[in-house]
């Protein structure tokens, strides 16, 4: 299986799906849509989001490759390349980007996001801690890539720590509160797209797609997938689905209070 074949059959398949799932929900709905895709500023706001990914992600992951904590077979890819990164692993950034976010419109209709109206003195604490530890993992994580040669097996998870922590303390910065509200929200949109991403890994892995140098990995895999790309996928759903929260606009948010009622009216059978 090439690379090309692997991101029709799994990634591109599952977004399609998740596309006509989503028409048929919304033919379903009583109520608008969560994310109207039509509109303008919220296009050009995701049309960002891709070109950050993309500019964001494609040094780093140049680096990765540089630094040997993973390659891929010449044979199995087409053989374009921008910085040593194949142009298949760039269109992965972007079908993941684009799965996340339908995976985050379709759970919307049942999990509608909130805004903290009335947030209680002990969550803001807890927000100002995660904003905290996050920085401090930040600066843990950046002391050892200075202080450490990257040629151990921890090179890919100080890596990975680095690369994914700074935005995600930014986003804390910003609005914590808006995250901590919409944790039951955020924990669906994260956790299945991870599981299922790591099982398309552990697939390419074994179909020799790409593979890891084991001087600069963990020695703990879960079905042939070290621990650091599963970590990977976490993180950066997490990063994609943080972003669709935070440009949220405020007024197509609902407070805590109303989430039953409408979660009920739209599990009504409908005419």
């Amino acid at each position: 299986m090439s690379y090309l074949s692997f991101l029709l059959t799994f990634i591109l398949s599952a977004n399609i799906l998740l596309f006509l799932l989503l028409q048929k929900r919304k033919r379903g709905a009583k109520y608008d849509s969560p994310i109207q895709w039509n509109h303008r500023n919220r296009r050009l706001l995701f049309i960002l989001l891709f070109i950050i990914i993309i500019l964001y992600t494609t040094p780093w992951d140049s680096f990765l490759i540089h630094k040997g904590v993973w390659n891929y077979h010449r044979n199995q890819v087409i053989g374009i390349t921008v910085y040593g990164v194949p142009i298949e692993e760039i269109t992965f950034y972007i079908l993941q980007t684009i799965l996340i976010l339908q995976w985050f419109t379709l759970i919307q209709f049942n999990i509608p996001v909130l805004h903290p109206q009335m947030y209680s003195k002990w969550k803001t604490r807890l927000a100002s801690i995660i904003i905290w530890v996050f920085w401090f993992g930040i600066a843990i994580t950046l002391c050892f890539v200075l202080n450490h040669r990257l040629s151990s097996h921890l090179t890919y998870l100080s890596l990975l720590g680095s690369w994914a922590l700074f935005p995600l303390g930014i986003q804390m910065l910003y609005n914590a509160k808006l995250l901590l509200a919409n944790s039951k929200l955020l924990f669906w949109v994260i956790l299945p797209p991870t599981l299922y991403l790591s099982v398309c890994d552990s697939v390419a892995i074994h179909q020799g797609i790409w593979y890891f140098h084991q001087s600069r990995i963990l020695d703990l895999t879960v079905y042939g997938v070290p621990i650091e790309e599963i970590i990977f996928f976490l993180l950066t759903n997490t990063l994609v689905s943080w972003s669709a929260i935070l440009v949220w606009p405020k007024e197509k948010s609902i407070p805590p209070r109303n989430v039953k009622i409408l979660t009920a009216f739209s599990d009504a059978p409908h005419k």
